[in-house]
């Protein structure tokens, strides 16, 4: 297992897709495109900015955008094996007969994570819920 620290988990972010996404943040300049990318600020951006990212990198673990409240993605577990990092998220569904705030939300959750022995490695990351891979990227950990 992997420790990481929770910067934010929060359903504010100005992401347009429908599909949920991993995006991998390992210095600042991947801060300044992800601000690009997600059209303007967003939750934990300054945390981010002052980051060490000689021994820390960031994970932006996407839910995917929805039409309304009740929705959240919350990161269990992070394992590595071998070249490959396993990011298990439960994805939460509004419960029956519950009462939503109607209009977009894209939630989150954003980790920071030591380099540790994944510096200098290039990485497959694979986000999980229920076991079942639902995205994933690959990046290079400098």
């Amino acid at each position: 297992m992997l420790s990481f620290e929770t910067i934010e988990n929060n359903q504010a972010v100005n992401y347009h897709e429908f599909k949920p996404a991993l995006i991998v943040i390992t210095k600042v300049e991947d801060v300044d495109n992800l601000h690009n990318k997600l059209q303007g600020a967003f939750h934990g951006e300054d945390r981010l900015r002052r980051l060490d990212y000689n021994h820390f990198f960031a994970l932006l673990v996407l839910h995917g955008l929805v039409g309304s409240s009740g929705y959240n993605i919350t990161v269990h577990s992070i394992s590595r094996q071998d070249e490959r990092v396993n990011v298990r998220a439960e994805f939460v569904r509004p419960k029956p007969n519950t009462l939503l705030l109607q209009g977009d939300a894209s939630p989150f959750h954003l980790v920071v994570i030591p380099k540790a022995d994944l510096a200098g490695h290039t990485i497959r990351f694979v986000l999980l819920n229920d076991d079942k891979s639902v995205a994933e990227t690959t990046h290079a950990v400098p």
